[in-house]
């Protein structure tokens, strides 16, 4: 209730003068001058009795806390009057030609300016300072208070800032939760006033209105309206039971002042309990007693609050709310300008007092002032999720971005676990898609383009009962990193078979390479048992109607071959060329030799058989060799006419 050292409100047949200027009243004794003013409108350009002034602070059926509505003055003026919207107006109410007790209304800025359809009056609609504040876009503002992830303010001084960021002062006062620290956790496209408004005044347990003197204020509903003594319907009105009042925070309304009233047969019950949710699947926290439940959802303030944390929140709000009942009532009374909405009210009936709040208010005429208070509400509350309108969501110590617009869609989800950040971010466009986890200062990547998939990790596990099939013509593996698919494991560049199963290449190969010198890069296929020995088995088995060593007659080097067979049988292992044009060439260079070894008593019976059209000892018939250390050349003799070369010593 605005403070008034006058009753003069409550008196009957009193002349009213209203003044709507953008200019500075002066006020000297009983009169008044206007100065610096391009509009001053008075009794004598206005309906008066058209005037409507409207202020709110809740207007659902349910109370919800944290609701902020604009007030707004409606009226019509002639037309000699030029044009107004735009305008900053203030309103005043002079009683009785006073000028010293004039009343100040509020501050209103024209939104509509509007010519009646006869062109003889213009309909002006005009806004108080939260409209601005509810219709803004305070991206930039917050990206200043709240520039990275790291920054963090108080509720005081965020509140402040938001206020000074549309030149408004807010009452003096501290709110239930003003100690409590705000970080950045939401990356908005679009940031509304409505939005951070609302979540300030939900997490206090309030409710916001611009007063009469043009400031902001946060509204705390009284506690206790009924604390005042009222005797059964029976006994009253004897003179010894009249009420008393002990709440005096409370209007009392006579019956002489209000000219009707309806309301319900039930109290809207006091709350006795508070939720406090991140979203509607989330559990959140509960402090109170069951009974009367009120939840709070969805208010991105306390994203990436821990449950202690949350709770120490939750128990503040609740202190603000808890048990303030009051009856739901329509009540049209003689108008009172001094009232302000979150005022208590007590109306005394003939049979009983009603008590509630001004939830809700209209102030119209100006010489025959009416008051219309309105307060809705339920018996009990259902657990609709009140909250701001936010597609901001967080649990807890987890904090959930969502961006979407249309170039992408994209979600990232951290939290905090000690001094470190795990967090996954997933991300579509038009063209790709991608995923990434972090944890530890690690990055595992994928990325879905148009060119290919790329994933980029340094562990991988692939574990499936049934088939995993990669289908790609190209598939990379990097040394410097481990995969593991089923039974086949990617150690560092090698491949390794776990179990009793094979490796099997279809249409492709094995490639090894490195950048530069590949001369010690190697592709070790190896079958040894050691169990059984390498002789025994062919443990290494290449199949094929065509094999190459070598590419395109390339020369090759095969060494550190103990043994070669071919076939499964070492008794009549060859080696056997079936080209008609060339054959099979051993050749040792320089100071090596070539050993035809029968030594072993298993093959002495055969020894070592040449057999050949054509054997070719030496290179020619001139050449000197060495068999079993003994000095051997060819020589030619003639025997009965005919000639033979055989090899002697020499």
């Amino acid at each position: 209730m605005i403070p008034y050292n006058s009753d003069i409100w409550k008196q009957d047949s009193i002349l009213h003068e209203l003044i709507i200027t953008d200019g500075t009243m002066n006020v000297s004794g009983s009169t008044y001058t206007i100065t610096g003013s391009s509009v001053i409108i008075t009794n004598n350009e206005i309906d008066l009795e058209k005037f409507e002034l409207n202020q709110s602070l809740c207007a659902t059926t349910q109370i919800e806390y944290g609701s902020c509505n604009a007030g707004y003055i409606k009226f019509t003026m002639y037309e000699n009057i030029g044009t107004v919207k735009g305008k900053q107006l203030k309103v005043y109410l002079i009683p009785n030609k006073d000028a010293s007790l004039m009343l100040q209304l509020g501050t209103f800025k024209v939104a509509e300016d509007n010519l009646t359809s006869d062109r003889t009056r213009r309909e002006i609609l005009a806004y108080d300072a939260m409209y601005d504040i509810l219709n803004a876009d305070v991206r930039g503002w917050y990206n200043t208070i709240l520039p990275n992830s790291t920054s963090s303010v108080t509720m005081a001084q965020f509140r402040a800032s938001f206020l000074n960021y549309f030149g408004i002062t807010a009452e003096s006062g501290a709110l239930a939760n003003d100690l409590m620290v705000i970080k950045r956790t939401i990356e908005p496209e679009t940031l509304s006033g409505a939005d951070v408004i609302k979540a300030i005044c939900e997490i206090n347990g309030v409710f916001g209105t611009i007063t009469h003197d043009n400031k902001f204020r946060f509204v705390e509903l009284s506690a206790d309206l009924d604390s005042g003594l009222f005797p059964s319907e029976t006994l009253y009105p004897a003179n010894d039971l009249y009420p008393q009042d002990v709440n005096h925070s409370v209007d009392v309304v006579e019956k002489s002042y209000y000219i009707d009233i309806q309301f319900e047969d039930y109290n809207s019950e006091g709350i006795t309990q508070l939720t406090v949710r991140t979203d509607d699947e989330d559990i959140g926290v509960t402090v109170g007693t069951a009974g009367n439940r009120y939840v709070i959802t969805g208010n991105f303030l306390v994203y990436g609050y821990n449950a202690t944390s949350l709770t120490s929140v939750a128990n503040n709000i609740l202190d603000k709310i808890r048990n303030r009942y009051y009856r739901p009532a329509v009540i049209n009374a003689l108008g009172n300008p001094l009232h302000e909405v979150g005022d208590g009210l007590r109306i005394r009936t003939i049979y009983r007092g009603i008590t509630t709040y001004i939830l809700e208010r209209t102030l119209s005429g100006i010489q025959s002032l009416r008051d219309k208070y309105t307060a809705q509400g339920t018996q009990y509350l259902d657990e609709q999720l009140n909250s701001v309108s936010s597609q901001f969501k967080q649990l807890a110590n987890k904090t959930l971005k969502i961006r979407a617009d249309v170039d992408e869609v994209s979600a990232e989800l951290t939290e905090q676990l000690d001094d470190s950040i795990v967090g996954s971010y997933a991300y579509q466009t038009a063209q790709e898609i991608g995923l990434k986890v972090s944890k530890d200062n690690l990055v595992e990547d994928l990325d879905d383009e148009m060119s290919g998939i790329t994933i980029t990790s340094n562990s991988i596990e692939v574990s499936s009962t049934g088939t995993f099939t990669v289908d790609s013509t190209n598939f990379k593996l990097d040394d410097s990193g481990d995969c593991t698919l089923g039974s086949v494991t990617f150690t560092g560049g090698e491949i390794q078979m776990t179990d009793g199963t094979g490796l099997s290449l279809y249409h492709g190969g094995i490639q090894v390479s490195g950048s530069g010198s590949v001369g010690n890069k190697w592709l070790d296929i190896n079958g040894y048992n050691s169990a059984h020995g390498s002789s025994e088995f062919a443990n290494v088995a290449i199949n094929g109607s065509s094999v190459h060593i070598g590419y395109d007659h390339s020369v090759t080097t095969i060494y550190n071959c103990d043994n070669i067979y071919a076939g499964t049988s070492t008794s009549d292992a060859f080696i056997r060329m079936d080209d008609s044009s060339s054959g099979l060439r051993i050749q040792g260079r320089n100071d090596s030799r070539i050993i035809l070894d029968s030594s072993d008593s298993s093959y002495q019976n055969w020894g070592i058989s040449l057999v050949g059209d054509n054997i070719d000892i030496g290179i020619s018939a001139s050449t000197v060799v060495t068999i079993k250390n003994r000095t051997c050349k060819w020589e030619s003799l003639t025997m009965d006419g005919v000639t033979r070369t055989f090899l002697v010593e020499a």
